[in-house]
């Protein structure tokens, strides 16, 4: 399957370059993306790890999960209506089984 960029929530599932949600969907300089929760589905393999990151640097967390069970989702959710965010951003193989769903709110 491929990454869906323009449906809420926005699916990805392919993790093999890089992911910049800003630049992949065009948004505009100064532009946030308002974050309502991020769903990690059916992780295949205890210990394995889905990180995601606010920055292209990777270095300012949104999402860092651990496996502790095989295919059981894990899910976070933002507070009250969500929360803004200055962009969403995926290391190569940053996610390591499974897909992502962003709820944009």
């Amino acid at each position: 399957m491929a990454n869906i960029y323009d449906r809420n929530p926005i699916h990805l599932d392919t993790f093999t370059s890089a992911i910049d949600l800003k630049t992949t969907m065009e948004y505009p300089t100064g532009g946030q993306f308002k974050i309502k929760s991020i769903e990690w589905v059916r992780p295949t393999t205890i210990g394995h790890t889905a990180d995601i990151y606010t920055d292209t640097g990777l270095t300012q967390p949104l999402f860092n999960q651990t496996c502790v069970t095989a295919n059981q989702n894990i899910n976070k959710a933002f507070s009250g209506e969500g929360e803004w965010f200055d962009n969403i951003c995926v290391g190569v193989s940053g996610v390591q089984s499974g897909s992502i769903k962003i709820f944009l709110a």
